[in-house]
């Protein structure tokens, strides 16, 4: 199930490529409409080339995401999943980072993996607006609760998106307190 900011849930209807379905990457099925690429299928590919469908990437966490710079330039993806391959390995933080502010990617980001319902305010602040949850590890309202647990905080977000509070350091500013 999909976990977007306003707290709103549904069914993700994205779907995942695998290493074996390689075949289908040039011959994509009709009843796969939004489809998540992994970047190691797709890393030495022509934006150009790929299906003609609603498409995502899988990007891993230990790579530097200007990588994507040719493909974003383009357009060609509607969203990019980072990778979290254990809960404490935060480097995708730091590459939504870089995506929303350096590369100015716009678009969905999603945070995919190992995730804890306590990382998803930072992960809002960081730039991800979307994520898919694990309801038989943690229950629905622990991760609703996640997205409003904070009322102030320290860091600027990414987004500069209405719906996350403004941070102590921009309060100050806007006040002229030093």
């Amino acid at each position: 199930m999909e976990m977007l900011p306003n707290t709103i849930l549904r069914q993700d209807p994205w779907t995942l490529l695998t290493d074996e379905d390689k075949p289908s990457l040039d011959t994509p099925s009709l009843d796969t409409p939004f489809l998540i690429i992994p970047w190691n299928l797709i890393e030495g590919t022509n934006p150009d080339d790929l299906p003609p469908i609603e498409r995502g990437v899988l990007f891993p966490n230990h790579l530097d995401v200007h990588l994507l710079s040719r493909f974003l330039s383009s357009e060609v993806f509607s969203l990019v999943a980072l990778e979290f391959p254990v809960f404490n390995d935060g480097r995708a933080y730091s590459q939504a980072h870089t995506l929303r502010t350096q590369l100015q990617f716009s678009k969905t980001l999603r945070a995919y993996g190992n995730i804890l319902p306590d990382q998803v305010a930072f992960m809002r602040r960081c730039g991800f607006d979307s994520l898919i949850i694990n309801e038989q590890r943690f229950p629905l309202d622990t991760w609703k609760e996640a997205l409003s647990s904070f009322s102030a905080v320290y860091q600027k977000d990414s987004l500069s998106a209405p719906d996350l509070p403004v941070s102590i350091l921009e309060k100050r500013q806007a006040q002229n307190i030093s």
